[in-house]
């Protein structure tokens, strides 16, 4: 029955259509935000300057007026202009009224169909589409407002035509999915995870922290060089004023400030993991795994296994000593530049993680004692890069801030030296007939895993050096990232490549 009428919906998706009319309303939502963001330090510095005796706002109000009619204007031209359709086994986008752009993506490359809804989308009862095709690494189109039922449709088409187009028998790919099919009757569910609220908790607070502080840091100095372009000085010169200023500073206010930094890092890393995995739930079938999470942008996704290319799960120290992981997915076409597609599954010990993963390839390999790689290799990396970073760090604090500061490049000369040291040494692989694990890590663990039919090439990497020595870095390579194993004996390496590409050649299993 569903076969009949599959023609009749497509006549529906031929002809060219737009998008809901809540599209306005977000599309002007986006329209000033980037307005905002590129005018915003002229705004400010006109509304704190000081002003004239008699001087009135009249500029202002016109200048606030002019924004938003330009942003309206905006907003209805991208709006009227932007039509989809589905026709000759093609996606059909075109865009632009100033500059025409048509977009025709074959049905049968599309990677997968994703739905997302953010506050304002839920709002409005509409999701986001957005398509990704084989060999991008990024998405490449989206529809920004649709509504539910219609994008669902959307999803069920597109998919449909691509099964039947390649003629396969299993095309689902790692891709947003609505509410109702979490919980499909169909499929048969052997296992379901969930995050409570204390495991929430320990999540948000155990997240990489450093990475906010930076984030905040990368914000400042952005700060500083767009107020220098607008006041005419350099940024150099602002900051080296600043740094003149807080050097004529107490101890105490430096600290305090440094605190104040790192507490606001700690709150904005903190939050920023709630609200992403909020009512986090994992279901797994017989064939995949349906995953659901967020509060503000409520997020649900299908992984099937054999879409599965890598999977990595890794944990900081602290989160060692929560015993919390999380599984990064690598999946068909995904690069590591793709950090807002990519999916993260967070759970609360490591034997939910080794049974989560035993779908991929079993854990009772990893009881077993793995090899190691040549010590060589932190001697190198001390002397080719902590070596040469510590000297810059060390002439850099010597000469813009103080003599009695380049002592810290020695410091860092050690602590490079020592992590590389107990990297190389925590360094195991292990193999077998099944695949690969790989386990890294210093303060924290990291642990790749990688089944022989997903490589699509093997590559023997030499420098001058380790061609001299015979060393090698060997790199498994597949559809969805690579695992690398560096400084091995050549002889190793080679043997370990050939007896991998015979069991890749002699087992009949689709490397996808």
């Amino acid at each position: 029955m569903q076969e009949t009428n599959l023609p009749n919906l497509m006549a529906d998706w031929e002809i060219p259509q737009r998008q809901s009319p809540a599209a306005i309303f977000i599309l002007f939502i986006k329209t000033i935000f980037n307005l905002a963001k590129a005018f915003w330090p002229v705004l400010l510095i006109y509304v704190f300057r000081e002003k004239e005796e008699g001087e009135s706002n009249f500029i202002l109000i016109l200048t606030v007026l002019g924004f938003g009619l330009l942003s309206i204007l905006i907003t209805l031209l991208k709006f009227w202009f932007y039509k989809f359709s589905i026709s000759e086994e093609n996606l059909h986008i075109q865009s632009g009224w100033w500059k025409r752009k048509k977009m025709s993506i074959p049905l049968k490359n599309i990677q997968s169909v994703q739905l997302e809804q953010d506050l304002w989308q839920r709002i409005f009862k509409v999701s986001k589409v957005s398509f990704d095709s084989a060999g991008s690494d990024q998405v490449e189109a989206r529809i920004d407002a649709l509504e539910v039922s219609k994008a669902e449709k959307l999803k069920e088409i597109l998919l449909k035509e691509k099964q039947e187009i390649i003629h396969s028998t299993d095309t689902t790919e790692a891709t947003d999915v609505p509410v109702s099919e979490m919980s499909s009757p169909t499929d048969s569910v052997s296992k379901v995870y969930r995050l409570d609220g204390g495991d929430l908790l320990k999540l948000s607070l155990s997240a990489n922290h450093f990475e906010a502080f930076f984030i905040l840091l990368a914000f400042g100095y952005r700060f500083l060089e767009d107020l220098g372009g607008v006041m005419g000085a350099k940024k150099d010169e602002l900051m080296q004023s600043y740094a003149d200023e807080a050097l004529n500073q107490s101890i105490f206010i430096l600290l305090s400030g440094f605190a104040l930094i790192a507490g606001i890092s700690i709150v904005f890393s903190a939050g920023r993991t709630l609200f992403k995995y909020y009512d986090f739930k994992l279901v797994e079938t017989e064939k995949n795994w349906k995953v659901s999470w967020g509060l503000t942008t409520r997020q649900q996704k299908i992984v099937p296994f054999s879409k599965i290319q890598m999977l990595t799960y890794q944990s900081n120290w602290l989160r060692r000593k929560l015993d919390f992981w999380m599984i990064y997915i690598n999946v068909i076409g995904q690069v590591k530049t793709q950090a807002k597609t990519r999916i993260t599954l967070p759970f609360t010990s490591l034997d939910k993680v080794l049974s989560v993963t035993s779908v991929y390839l079993s854990s009772d390999t990893l009881k077993e004692e793995g090899k190691g790689i040549a010590k060589v290799y932190w001697i190198r990396k001390a002397i080719l890069l902590a070596l040469p970073l510590s000297v810059l760090v060390s002439v850099g604090l010597y000469f813009l801030v103080s003599h009695y500061m380049a002592w810290l490049g020695i410091v860092l000369l050690g602590y490079l030296t020592v992590y590389f040291y107990i990297w190389q040494q925590n360094f195991q692989w292990i193999a077998d007939e099944s695949g690969l694990w790989l386990c890294a890590g210093v303060w924290g663990r990291k642990y790749t895993l990688l089944k022989w039919q997903k490589i699509q090439q093997i590559e023997l990497r030499q420098t001058l050096y380790q061609y001299r020595k015979q060393f090698t870095d060997i790199h498994f390579i597949t559809a969805g990232g690579v695992a690398i194993i560096p400084y091995l004996k050549l002889e190793t390496a080679q043997r370990l490549r050939d007896e991998v590409l015979y069991l890749v050649e002699s087992k009949e299993e689709d490397w996808l």
